[in-house]
């Protein structure tokens, strides 16, 4: 029986010894022993109350910290016993949105394709482990930086609402979608050559948007930055651009032949270049600085539309002035009629776009002494006052009944003392006459 005994304490020895040799046999060669797939999370939650998680994956999930033991495939309800949650198994997507988390760890589940954990308050995400990530949606969270150098198989990513100052996707050619909007965003670094259709990137303090990687960009979405200069020449298929208020100066559409939806406003442009054969459908290009040819060249490169059913908001105008600011574009009646001869409807945006209305233009320039032109009269109403711009000899105030209030020749009328009601001004200028109705509210 002695011997016997000893001969099992060899036999346990030996078999240590064994696992201990393979294991550093195994480390040497690279090959790692993997625990089991896990995701950990802690919420602001409290015990008893309820957390709501989707997954899919091998269809059996372990979980720690919370109840039922274990879940399946699809959404589970969990009641928390710890603000600690993990749970464990081979899992593909992940949806833990909207359950107060503070902090998620998926670097222990090297499975997982699709994350998505919106609506919380984290402040850091790390996915340097997750090389077989596609989908990332993260929005509505507290997030300062997120490095995806990691995951070369990332399609769509969707981060708005965060801190967020730096975004560096070169790494990322297979990304096709990218939503950014709402950080504080002040670099974006793309592949040279990518696969991005999309683009919405409003709302950051973008100075400056390198695009010449996209080729397959359908949609961009870039208001609300400091972009100075927009580069489009390789963005043949885009279809819409939204660059208002920006510090655009000037804008080549030349080679966007698809483009079909145009909006702008709000920037410094001098000029706006449309392809040949435009397929343009709607612009928005008020507050800018058109005029004289510029204004003219914009408008005969206007497609004709005459005859086409156009359906969707906005569709067939072109917003070209803002009459409740001081806008600087100057649109004559007879750029008006270059749009309209062609089956645009020409609009002033008039302070909102619910309150937009057909605009007729400026009266065109006319022959002054020794035949200088001189600027139209322009009227704008903003701050509770009336401003009159160019030269005039007087400008008379009557009410809604013809009643003559005030006769005036300063250039700004106090409308501060006016009781609610409608208004008209009638402007007598040099070989210019210029009547407006207006309303105080």
């Amino acid at each position: 029986m002695k011997r016997s005994f000893t001969q099992v304490i060899k036999n346990a020895k030996q078999l240590i010894c064994t696992v201990i040799l393979t294991t550093i046999f195994l480390t040497i060669h690279g090959v790692t022993i993997e625990a089991s797939n896990v995701i950990k999370m802690k919420t602001l939650r409290s015990p008893k109350e309820q957390i709501k998680l989707v997954i899919n994956g091998s269809g059996e999930y372990k979980v720690e910290g919370a109840k039922p033991a274990t879940i399946g495939n699809g959404e589970a309800i969990l009641t928390l016993t710890s603000q600690n949650v993990n749970i464990i198994g081979d899992i593909t997507k992940f949806d833990c949105s909207d359950n107060d988390l503070n902090s998620l760890d998926v670097s222990g589940c090297i499975t997982l394709t699709e994350l998505l954990c919106y609506e919380n308050s984290l402040t850091e995400l790390l996915l340097d482990k997750n090389n077989n990530l596609v989908n990332l949606s993260c929005d509505y969270n507290s997030i300062e930086s997120l490095d995806l150098s990691h995951n070369p198989l990332l399609k769509d990513l969707l981060c708005p609402y965060n801190r967020i100052k730096h975004l560096d996707l070169r790494n990322n050619k297979q990304l096709t979608s990218l939503y950014c909007f709402s950080n504080q965003i002040e670099d974006i670094q793309l592949a040279d050559e990518n696969a991005i259709e999309e683009i919405l990137c409003s709302g950051n303090e973008l100075r400056s948007l390198n695009l010449q990687g996209c080729k397959n960009l359908q949609l961009l979405e870039c208001y609300y930055n400091n972009i100075e200069s927009l580069n489009l020449a390789t963005n043949s298929k885009l279809t819409k651009l939204s660059a208002k208020n920006n510090l655009l100066k000037t804008l080549d559409l030349s080679n966007n032949v698809k483009l079909t939806v145009l909006s702008c406003a709000n920037n410094k442009l001098t000029s706006i270049s449309l392809p040949e054969n435009s397929t343009l459908l709607s612009v928005t290009c008020f507050n800018n600085q058109l005029k004289g040819d510029a204004m003219k060249n914009l408008m005969n490169s206007l497609p004709d539309i005459n005859g086409k059913s156009i359906t969707g908001e906005g569709g067939g105008e072109i917003m070209i002035v803002n009459t409740s600011v001081e806008d600087k574009n100057v649109c004559y009646k007879s750029d008006v009629k270059i749009a309209t001869d062609k089956g645009w409807k020409v609009m002033d945006f008039n302070g909102d776009y619910t309150e937009r209305q057909a605009y007729v233009g400026e009266d065109n320039p006319v022959s002054g002494v020794n035949g200088v032109k001189q600027e139209p009269l322009r009227v704008s109403i903003r701050n509770g006052k009336v401003a009159i711009i160019g030269s005039f000899k007087c400008a008379q105030l009557y009410n809604a009944n013809g009643q003559l209030l005030l006769t005036t020749t300063d250039h700004e009328l106090d409308t501060g003392c006016l009781t609610p009601s409608a208004y008209i001004l009638q402007i007598d200028g040099n070989n210019q006459m210029k009547s407006m109705k207006f309303l105080i509210k």
